[in-house]
């Protein structure tokens, strides 16, 4: 009695789930109806056709004045219910995505299915993007069962995200048989003051909000890329006129001669470091209190530079290259912890406070471990890009746990290659600036 109760119960929801689908696609039809032209001709072509077809076969078939109105009768009474049934037939159809019905069997076949053994259910699917209805399947199970619905669907997941609320889901994928090339060239930079991009991954370019995740770490082994990819956001940070600060105790060889001695502030030592990061911080503060005299309405640099078109304040980029030289006391003589303990402190105020006055921090350096990187410096350092690393047993304390197999799958030989926090984790190849290349 028991186990009937339960399938009844079980065969009831799943009506109840299929009346609820049903009504979605008759409402994404709907939406689709209004925002297409051509979709509502097509509607209003229908409606004339049915409307006027009981006149039509009485002109045709030259019926008298009874047999008309017979005719009539008959093509109202039943014929009107089955027009609007066929009607919202169609108008669900045009609410259907392509290949819905495929994808939902692909989640079968992957196990991606609820208790009531139910797949998620298709709203969309453009240009390599699908958006579901989880039907009660957490995230973390798309994430987990990734590899098998990408067998299922015969195609590559890029980034598993979460929609626009919690009962839904977005997979962004590519073609099966897409590979991300060795060397890519950025041609456009993206538009916005605070919006740069990292590099490009199967689906398309991997973009950062400035504004919203405004600090970044850049980690790799000897040759994994990490110069290129500081050269390609500084390319970026003066194309948008910012301030670009560079504090690098290799002497910034690196660097192009005219952006060492013209566009850039490099401090090349620790007391020139330690020289810029306390102005840094003061600049900090200036901005603040600038911020707090316009008032209320004044909460960051967008505010302010729209409240104050006369007097605008550009973003500043910090780039931190080889952040160990500067931060790792193991060793060194008092003198020189004092000023490594100074150095770590104006960097740390810079990477709580900096978000809102439009500062931005860029640390690269080769082991991201405690010593190197502070932890409270780290928990700040929201964007993780990390290239080929030597000592994968740090990846979980800098992507999450779990990403070290994922990690595991960037090649060994091909720099600028890295795996990103961002989205769930994804894997990008770092743009080449082409101009420094032939600088070069």
């Amino acid at each position: 009695m028991n186990a009937t109760h339960q399938n009844n119960e079980r065969n009831e929801l799943r009506n109840k789930t299929r009346i609820r689908n049903g009504l979605l696609r008759l409402s994404c039809g709907l939406t689709a109806l209004c925002h297409s032209p051509p979709l509502c001709v097509g509607s209003l072509v229908y409606w004339a056709a049915v409307l006027l077809l009981p006149h039509i076969m009485v002109s045709l078939l030259d019926f008298g004045p009874l047999a008309a109105k017979v005719l009539t009768a008959v093509c109202v009474l039943p014929g009107l219910p089955a027009a609007l049934l066929l009607y919202l037939a169609l108008v669900a159809l045009c609410g259907t995505p392509r290949h819905a019905r495929s994808i939902s069997e692909s989640c079968i076949r992957s196990g991606l299915v609820n208790s009531n053994g139910e797949p998620p259910f298709v709203l969309s699917n453009r240009n390599g993007t699908i958006e579901l209805l989880a039907e009660g399947i957490p995230l973390d199970e798309f994430a987990t069962r990734k590899g098998a619905l990408e067998t299922a669907l015969h195609r590559r997941i890029t980034r598993v995200l979460q929609g626009k609320d919690i009962q839904r889901i977005v997979l962004h994928t590519a073609s099966s048989n897409a590979q991300l090339p060795t060397k890519v060239y950025m041609d456009k930079i993206p538009e916005g003051d605070s919006i740069i991009t990292l590099g490009l991954a199967l689906d398309g370019p991997v973009n950062v909000d400035l504004s919203v995740m405004p600090h970044a770490l850049i980690c790799g082994s000897t040759g994994s890329g990490k110069t290129y990819q500081i050269l390609a956001l500084i390319h970026q940070f003066l194309e948008k006129s910012y301030s670009v600060y560079i504090l690098n105790m290799k002497g910034g060889a690196d660097y192009p001669r005219y952006w060492r001695e013209v566009r850039c502030h490099l401090s090349p030592d620790l007391d020139t470091i330690l020289e810029t990061l306390t102005h840094l911080c003061g600049m900090r503060a200036y901005r603040q209190q600038r911020f707090d005299e316009v008032g209320d309405r004044c909460k960051d640099i967008r505010d302010y530079n729209r409240l104050n078109p006369w007097d605008r304040m550009n973003r500043v980029a910090v780039i931190c290259d080889e952040l160990a030289e500067m931060t790792d006391q193991t060793g060194e003589d008092k003198a020189t912890k004092e000023k490594k303990a100074a150095i770590i402190r104006c960097l740390t105020e810079l990477a709580r406070l900096g978000r809102n006055v439009g500062m931005t921090l860029i640390c690269s350096l080769q082991r991201a471990d405690t010593e190197a990187v502070p932890g409270k410096i780290r928990n700040n350092l929201d964007v993780r890009m990390v290239g080929r690393c030597a000592d994968t047993s740090l990846i979980p304390s800098l992507l999450g746990a779990g990403k070290t197999s994922d990690f595991a799958v960037i090649p060994l030989d091909v720099p600028g290659r890295f795996y990103c926090n961002l989205d769930g984790g994804i894997i990008f190849q770092g743009y080449v600036v082409k101009e420094l290349e032939n600088d070069e």
